[in-house]
């Protein structure tokens, strides 16, 4: 069985239900997304019943449970321990966000180790998994936190793909990963640097400048403010490189340095998916 919470809401695969309600895949999500941390019953039916009186809560959480258990059928991905319940990873069961965690968390783990080669195709499995934001159209308050927090690590490791791509000369590799990070956070302009440090590195002062202009343009129309002087600076000193024709292989990535992974979390092509 595929499920799939990134960028949609859909299931695939088995011989199960083709659609699951949007209240029982919340809280598959939700455990799956705090695997190896069971949850106290009493905590979620108060997180996603929160105007409910605790009994009740705790009535609809068994109902859903019921439901959640029903449709999973004989895979055992819940574990339910006297008045917990938690995610276990089981064979027969593929859900994206799960898959994006594990290839991030490897990612890291690669990098820190010293291998680019594992860290970008690592990196490249996340963003494939990556399709988009956390079950869209939902809004309860733990979704739009576990969003945000899912795009900003995306955005993350998208910013260390293109160092060590930068690092590695590849400067065309890096150029999907960087683009990747301005769909994913269109109004921060640690991207757009990003990708004009790419482009600079290849000489496209033209392309250095269509970006810096698109950056104005959206953060105007969006927010009422101009590129900040970090942003000006930039778009400054990657003309007068390109223009006094200094040689681009020596080219730092500065920016992509100041946006690594927080988490202390190769000379290939990383392939973006809708790139």
């Amino acid at each position: 069985m595929d499920i799939h919470v990134l960028g949609e809401q859909r299931v695939a695969g088995g011989d199960r239900p083709a659609s699951i309600a949007p209240r029982t895949l919340g809280l598959l999500t939700y455990l799956v997304l705090h695997a190896g941390s069971a949850g106290p019953r009493t905590y979620l039916a108060a997180l996603f019943w929160p105007d409910s009186t605790r009994a009740q809560a705790r009535t609809n959480l068994r109902r859903e449970l019921y439901k959640l258990r029903s449709f999973l059928g004989d895979i055992d991905c819940i574990a339910i321990n006297g008045n917990t319940l938690g995610w276990q990873d089981v064979p027969g069961c593929w859900i994206d966000v799960r898959v994006f965690r594990l290839e991030a968390d490897a990612a890291v783990a690669a990098r820190s180790a010293g291998e680019p080669e594992e860290f970008l195709r690592h990196v490249e499995q996340a963003m494939d998994a990556y399709r988009g934001d956390l079950l869209p159209g939902n809004y309860d308050d733990w979704i739009l936190e576990q969003r945000a927090d899912l795009r900003s690590e995306c955005a993350r490791l998208c910013a260390a793909a293109v160092q060590e791509l930068l690092d590695a000369g590849n400067v065309a590799g890096a150029l999907p990963a960087a683009r990747r990070m301005i769909q994913l956070e269109p109004l921060e302009e640690t991207g757009y640097r990003l990708l004009m440090e790419v482009q600079s590195a290849a000489g496209e002062t033209a392309a250095v400048m269509r970006t810096y202009q698109r950056c104005s343009a959206v953060l105007r129309r969006e927010l009422g403010v101009a590129p900040n002087a970090a942003t000006i600076a930039f778009r400054e000193s990657a003309v007068r490189r390109n223009n006094s024709a200094m040689p681009k292989s020596n080219m730092g990535t500065t920016h992509a340095r100041h946006y690594v992974l927080s988490k202390a979390r190769a000379p290939t092509s990383l392939v973006v998916p809708g790139e």
